[in-house]
């Protein structure tokens, strides 16, 4: 097992953390964005 296949496997969990991280601030920032149109929504209907 050399250094450069561990670097490599290292880049691919790290690519996934990153991944799910910036998928679950966007559906986390949708939802906000969904309950402030609502608010908005009521408030002038």
């Amino acid at each position: 097992m050399n250094i450069n296949s561990v670097i490599k496997g290292q880049d691919a969990n790290i690519k996934f953390a990153f991944l799910t991280g910036v998928s679950k601030f966007f559906s986390i920032q949708r939802g906000f964005m969904l309950m402030w149109y609502m608010f908005i929504y009521r408030a002038l209907g």
